[in-house]
């Protein structure tokens, strides 16, 4: 029986920003339909990284995960109709999950048919970071079904002083790549411009994940996921520093003011690695009872935030490399700073080394207070899928309770 109407603990209020979050969204939307009529380029590729780069080419639109991802995930029929059509042109279960809703995109003509008028945008090159497999397979096809160029940037997953240079390396050479293909020149201003942008709103969002550490939580999982479309989409923009700064000023405030996250606070719960896309709603399943979810690995370690995780467990934001003694007035600097962002601090980059991440979810219970883990071993993404069952064993050793289940992000 739901007993969340006994359990107003705590004062809770909407969050004031949410509209605006709303609104850069739909903005994105619009933009990847409406850059070419402004002389702006358009990109396409599971982008999660290094999304500075291309802008040294100007103000540019990026379709990621094709324009159409988040709304597919929000229509059952949709989903199904959009895998199926993959399915059917021989692409089966081994294919990453949210690759399959990607390429049926494309087979179905919606990555580059224009919902304002009908018209066909076709993308400028594929810019694909290869931070896993299934990414760097999906940006080939890509390139070769759309006949468009294809820039890759594979992403090493030690961090080690030549695999640095070799990251170096590539992301020099892709800004060279860019400017022979576009026939445009680049601009190193902007480059570097975006940069701290990409820099500061990370750790900014690192910083308000940091705050649900609190009792109460200000925010829980159920906001995060829905406040980080900015920082998914657009993290090198100005606009979004901004939206981040303000966002954080008001989960600050509402940490003095003991505001929560939804005026209860019976339990606080892990997601590991997070629910479904397409099924947000399971974080609504434990407020039945009292319970939040204060942090899930999809925004507390993704490629959305910047970490230091201290030997004993301790997350904490990393600091920006203008406090560290770069200061960023050169190209170098700039690709310099993107290479530290990429490999130090990111966490999703080391993806396939599984010693790294089965601690994370025991660490990341102890540091945020949890009650109780819950586990998604997620099908549709062997990478992740890799570290869950050890990672179970240790929060088990541990003593802290936890579940388990079998599903698919998409």
């Amino acid at each position: 029986m739901a007993i969340t109407k006994e359990l107003k603990q705590y004062e809770t209020r909407p969050v004031q920003v949410w509209g605006k979050m709303k609104e850069m969204r739909r903005k994105h939307f619009r933009h990847i339909w409406q850059a070419h009529d402004k002389g702006e380029l358009i990109t396409v590729g599971m982008s999660e990284s290094f999304m500075a780069l291309p802008a040294g080419m100007g103000n540019y639109a990026a379709s990621s995960y094709g324009p159409f991802f988040t709304g597919i995930m929000r229509d059952r029929a949709q989903a199904i109709r959009v895998s199926e059509v993959t399915e059917a042109r021989g692409y089966g279960h081994e294919v990453c999950c949210a690759m399959r809703v990607h390429m049926g995109q494309v087979f179905l003509g919606m990555t580059t048919k224009s919902p304002l008028n009908g018209d066909t945008v076709v993308p400028d090159f594929v810019f694909q970071p290869n931070f896993c497999i299934n990414a760097g397979k999906c940006g080939a096809f890509l390139s070769d079904y759309l006949d468009i160029p294809m820039l890759v940037i594979d992403i090493p997953f030690e961090n080690t002083e030549n695999n640095r240079q070799y990251l170096f390396d590539q992301l020099l050479t892709g800004i060279e790549w860019m400017e022979k293909t576009t026939g445009r020149k680049y601009d190193d201003e902007k480059f570097i411009q975006a940069t701290r942008n990409e820099w500061e709103t990370t750790v900014l969002f690192t910083k308000i994940c940091c705050l649900n550490k609190t009792v109460p939580a200000p925010l829980d999982a159920r906001h995060m996921m829905s406040l980080r479309q900015p920082i998914f989409s657009m993290r090198h923009q100005e606009e979004t520093v901004e939206f981040y700064r303000e966002l954080l000023a008001e989960t600050e405030e509402r940490v003095r003011d003991g505001v929560s996250a939804r005026g209860f606070e019976l339990a606080r719960l892990s997601f590991e690695p997070g629910v479904p896309f397409f099924f947000p709603n399971l974080y609504r399943f434990p407020e039945k009872y009292g319970a939040i979810t204060v942090v899930c690995e999809e925004y507390a370690a993704g490629a959305f935030t910047a970490w230091n995780v201290t030997p004993d467990g301790e997350w904490t934001a990393a600091t920006p490399p203008w406090e560290r003694g770069n200061p960023m007035r050169t190209r170098e600097d700039a690709v310099w700073a993107q290479v530290d962002l990429g490999l130090t601090y990111h966490r999703t980059h080391n993806i396939y080394k599984v010693d790294t991440h089965i601690p994370d979810p025991l660490t990341r219970a102890k540091d945020w207070k949890v009650n109780g883990v819950v586990f998604h071993i997620i099908r549709g993404c062997r990478a992740i899928d890799s570290h869950v069952a050890e990672a179970k064993l240790l929060v088990d050793h541990a003593g802290i309770p936890n579940t388990i289940y079998e599903g698919s992000h998409a």
